[in-house]
């Protein structure tokens, strides 16, 4: 479920699957989104007039999205083709978040072998000319909400990940999480999962290590190495890494071509003593008297207790008048493009500076 959109449209999914042996084999979803003031459910055709140019822009960002996941499989493009019709187009399943419209496709009829979904997003900013009055008034969420991010390193952890998605979902927020390549693939279903439920990737390097030691040819390797690794289980790469440590200067110096994204409020969840050191009130308590508009909060999902540090974290904010964004959101609001070998600590009315 996610949080209100505007101040009364809120959307969720309800998805199953089928597991097998700890492999997803089959995954099924639907979405809704309705006006909680009038009980009436909200459609694209709610969002956007039937002659508006927006469906030829939805079209062309939702064939783009399929030719470019999986490129070693390819798309069916027949199926694409007929998902892509009007008429199709206009029941798309869909959910509304902080800052971005997502359409919603299963893998399993555009890719062979392929059980996760398809999400396409396409943030406000770009479609807000396109809008009748009542869904600008819904989704201008910078009107209503000051904004954050929460973002996890290190995992993801078999025990405390799926502990801490439980508590994402359960709070209708969306986080995102930098993994480290080589933990990928033997933790395949569990970063299906991440994707699947709408939280963002980012890279973490291929190794938790600092790349300060590796030869430059190396360091350059690392981005296609990751972007390698997580297209084969979520289908596409991501646009961004955060180096361990924070230690990022060798990845620029080398050009290793990725835009990094550091944070602007640590948590200090990770200490050099045991993390479960530090009590989750502590934890929560850091973050919400630090917390402003725009910060990147930096959490580690392989603290044993990060779900309950996280729910407090999401209830103390919301009360202040927070709304969680991912990543990709929490720069899109303002137009701000991931450039290589830039560093971004934050997104405040543009500002990626550190603070």
């Amino acid at each position: 479920m996610d949080p209100l959109s505007g101040t009364s449209w809120l959307s969720f999914t309800v998805s199953a699957r089928v597991t097998l042996a700890g492999e997803i084999r089959t995954t099924a979803f639907t979405t809704r989104t309705y006006d909680m003031n009038t009980g009436k459910r909200v459609t694209l055709r709610t969002l956007f007039e039937e002659q508006s140019a927006v469906w030829g822009i939805l079209e062309a960002g939702v064939r783009k999205a399929f030719l470019r996941h999986y490129p070693d499989l390819g798309c069916n493009t027949r199926v694409m083709e007929q998902m892509l019709r009007r008429e199709n187009l206009y029941r798309a399943d869909f959910t509304l978040h902080g800052m971005s419209l997502v359409l919603h496709y299963p893998a399993s009829r555009l890719f062979e072998g392929k059980s996760s979904v398809v999400q396409v997003p396409f943030y406000y900013p770009e479609l807000y000319g396109h809008m009748i009055a009542k869904a600008f008034e819904q989704t201008d969420n910078k009107r209503y909400y000051r904004m954050v991010s929460l973002t996890y390193d290190d995992g993801p952890s078999p025990t405390a990940t799926p502990r801490l998605l439980n508590v994402l979902m359960e709070k209708g927020v969306r986080g995102t999480f930098f993994i480290s390549g080589s933990n990928i693939g033997e933790n395949a279903n569990l970063v299906q999962r991440l994707r699947d439920e709408g939280h963002a990737i980012g890279g973490h390097n291929w190794l938790h290590t600092d790349s300060g030691s590796q030869p430059i040819h190396a360091i350059r390797a690392i981005r296609r190495k990751v972007d390698k690794a997580l297209t084969q289980v979520t289908g596409i790469p991501s646009a961004y890494n955060r180096a361990p440590y924070g230690r990022y200067r060798p990845l620029v110096e080398s050009e290793a071509a990725w835009a990094i994204v550091q944070w602007s409020v640590n948590a200090g969840d990770l200490y050099s003593k045991p993390a479960s050191s530090r009590s989750p009130e502590a934890i929560a308590n850091t973050v919400a008297e630090r917390a402003e508009h725009g910060d990147i909060i930096l959490c580690h999902d392989t603290n044993p207790r990060c779900e309950l540090y996280t729910g407090m974290i999401v209830d103390r904010l919301e009360k202040d008048g927070f709304l969680f964004l991912t990543i990709d959101e929490m720069f899109a609001k303002d137009r701000v493009p991931f450039l290589n070998n830039l560093v971004y600590y934050r997104c405040a009315e543009g500002d990626f500076s550190e603070k």
